[in-house]
């Protein structure tokens, strides 16, 4: 589902960061789901990630790597937006839903090896803070930073 006007596009050599997102919702929410919210909602061109990582460890590309997704207000030119669907405030992702970002997060970071791995919280600018990708976030993070 698309929106009435379209994503800027960009370089590769504009990305900074790949960063982790939860949908903040209970349960696995199809693409199209959180982009008819994303469009519907907040008026945007379409989703507003690159990835899905869905509990069941099967990773969906939703978005192309060359637009500028809104996913980090006012940083989106830097960021590759990877959401894992759930609410990540008391239980962390599912095992396969890891194992899966970590293989997600080692693939791009061969194709952009200077960006790094970040929760949206990590570089949300003053005024646009989140607790996004959850509270169980310092628990699994090292499980997804490729090393």
């Amino acid at each position: 589902m698309a929106g009435t006007e379209k994503y800027d596009r960009r370089a590769l050599s504009d990305v900074r960061y790949i960063v982790l997102h939860h949908s903040g919702v209970a349960g696995d929410q199809s693409a199209a789901t959180i982009a008819n919210y994303h469009v519907q909602s907040n008026g945007w061109p379409g989703i507003g990630y690159h990835y899905l990582v869905h509990p069941d460890g099967l990773i969906e590309y939703v978005g192309d790597v060359l637009t500028v997704r809104y996913n980090v207000a006012s940083r989106n030119k830097e960021c590759i937006g990877v959401c894992l669907p759930g609410d990540f405030t008391s239980i962390p992702p599912t095992d396969q839903q890891l194992a899966a970002a970590r293989a997600l997060v080692r693939f791009l970071q061969g194709v952009v090896p200077a960006a790094s791995v970040v929760g949206h919280g990590d570089i949300a600018l003053p005024g646009w803070e989140t607790s996004c990708p959850g509270a169980t976030w310092p628990g699994w993070r090292q499980r997804v930073e490729a090393g």
